[in-house]
């Protein structure tokens, strides 16, 4: 076990390195080194009944991922991962996360998780926001776009399919957190009917944490 987490931080930094290069990857090394985290964000609430968008970009498929196999499956039709780890990938579905792949062709160029379980939650968005899953809501979370494919509307375009998949699952309201710096993602998000209902603050460092959240009724 001991041994499997670490080739995973390993692949983990070897991602980083090969993608965002020497420095971001010796910042990042020595903020893990030191357990630092600080999350300022909105939080976010989606009833499910907003408009749908089509992404401005032709030969987009979004799968739908629940179980490692189909990874399996992808990878062997030909699907190229080579963006993002395919072995973190494989791990928090394997943990209950849902992962929304959106492709071009088989090129890879999106993914965002969803939790519609409690144990799921932590793979989705670790911030600790409450989700009320018993009484149908579910937590959607990381996102991830290839930098070759942004701005063709494929972001709005995976969330317009993750509100039509929870809602045939019987869930009435999707909560997640963006940062309050990513002005692109709010942008699409509330025209896919969100809107804020809180702001927080999130702090690690060490073993120590701290998260504080403000209720707010509208944000211009």
């Amino acid at each position: 076990m001991a041994f499997d987490g670490l080739n995973l931080l390993f692949k983990r930094g070897k991602h980083i390195l090969q993608r965002d290069g020497l420095v971001h990857f010796i910042k990042q090394g020595f903020l893990f080194l030191i357990g630092f985290q600080y999350e300022n964000v909105y939080i976010y609430e989606n009833t499910l009944d907003g408009p749908e968008f089509a992404p401005r970009v032709q030969n987009v498929t979004v799968k739908i991922i629940s179980m490692p196999r189909q990874l399996d499956d992808l990878a062997a039709e030909g699907f190229d991962f080579s963006y993002y780890p395919y072995t973190l990938l494989k791990e928090k579905v394997s943990r209950g996360a849902i992962a929304f792949c959106a492709s071009v062709d088989k090129d890879f160029a999106h993914i965002t998780y969803v939790a519609i379980k409690p144990e799921a939650k932590r793979e989705a968005d670790p911030l600790p926001f409450a989700v009320n899953f018993e009484r149908g809501e579910a937590c959607s979370g990381f996102s991830e776009t290839d930098p070759r494919y942004r701005r063709m509307g494929i972001y709005a375009h995976v969330y317009s399919c993750i509100f039509r998949f929870l809602r045939e699952q019987g869930r009435s309201l999707d909560r997640f957190t963006i940062r309050k710096s990513n002005l692109a993602s709010h942008s699409a998000l509330t025209k896919l009917g969100s809107r804020i209902v809180a702001e927080a603050r999130y702090l690690r460092l060490f073993h120590l944490a701290f998260w504080k959240e403000k209720p707010i009724k509208e944000i211009h």
